[in-house]
């Protein structure tokens, strides 16, 4: 038989073993439910304060569809946790904070997961609306002090974008009728806008991605370094490195960079053309 000194020290070691197993388990579990806040239907979603969260993500365990209206009138971040969130309404958000949406990682956001939209009413003049999915969006508007559309933005009407600053990392596409207009504000577009795109009351757009049909108002600003079927007015036009553009119609004032000119460009009612030979490099 085992003698009684060793039976109780490994009695103590098991019970040191248990402890700590429970802690493990418990400790992350604690800390999961003081940082988030758990939806897993449109009841929660819909019957959550958000003026309440203090500092809690909204965390969804499954794919979860609003019928009607879903309002967030304070900052938030919602963890799609891969997930898709639909709201079969409008997505309505008038938040004074910053309001993000997307799968949450240890640095910060993923594209995983999905955001479906018939409407979005974004009214948050003083934060950042950022989503970082793959969104679908029947039409709306942004106004923010900081717009960011990362992952594949599907549009079915127009897409209204009022901020100070508005990064397009992403794709952008859409059926007959879609578009993403811009005004004031600097915009990037560093992503594929397969869709017209408008600028508006003396936006400043650079774009290094693609996009199709630029038309810029007469106190807007357009630099290209990337691809557009045509960029049609602004006040000011900037064909740079690697620009690709078959039209350039009513620029009041239109500088291209000779190298990077296929010759076959048409260029129409350009107020002051002025070719570029060399560029400055930082």
């Amino acid at each position: 038989p085992m003698p009684r000194k060793k039976k109780v020290i490994i009695g103590v070691v098991a019970a040191l073993v248990s402890v700590a197993v429970l802690a493990a388990v418990i400790v992350p579990v604690t800390i999961f439910f003081v940082n988030n806040q758990v939806g897993s239907s449109a009841e929660d979603l819909l019957a959550l304060d958000w003026n309440a969260l203090g500092g809690k993500k909204v965390y969804l365990q499954k794919d979860i569809t609003v019928e009607g209206d879903l309002e967030i009138p304070a900052a938030a971040t919602i963890d799609l946790n891969k997930h898709t969130l639909t709201v079969n309404g409008a997505l309505k958000i008038s938040a004074a904070g910053d309001v993000a949406i997307g799968t949450v990682t240890r640095d910060g956001f993923n594209e995983k997961g999905a955001l479906k939209v018939t409407a979005l009413q974004a009214d948050m003049a003083e934060g950042t609306f950022a989503v970082y999915a793959d969104t679908t969006i029947g039409e709306g508007s942004i106004s923010a002090a900081k717009a960011v559309l990362d992952g594949s933005v599907h549009l079915g009407g127009e897409l209204l974008i009022a901020a100070d600053k508005a990064e397009v990392p992403g794709a952008v596409d859409g059926g007959e009728g879609a578009a993403i207009s811009f005004t004031g504000g600097d915009v990037l577009v560093r992503g594929n806008v397969l869709v017209p795109a408008n600028l508006n009351g003396g936006a400043y757009a650079e774009i290094k991605g693609e996009t199709a049909d630029v038309t810029a108002d007469g106190q807007s600003y357009v630099v290209l370094s990337g691809k557009a079927k045509s960029v049609v007015g602004g006040k000011g036009v900037l064909a740079l490195k690697n620009f690709e553009c078959g039209y350039f119609i009513g620029a009041e004032k239109l500088g291209v960079f000779v190298a990077s000119c296929s010759g076959n460009e048409i260029f129409e009612d350009v107020g002051d053309i002025f070719y570029i030979e060399q560029l400055e490099t930082p």
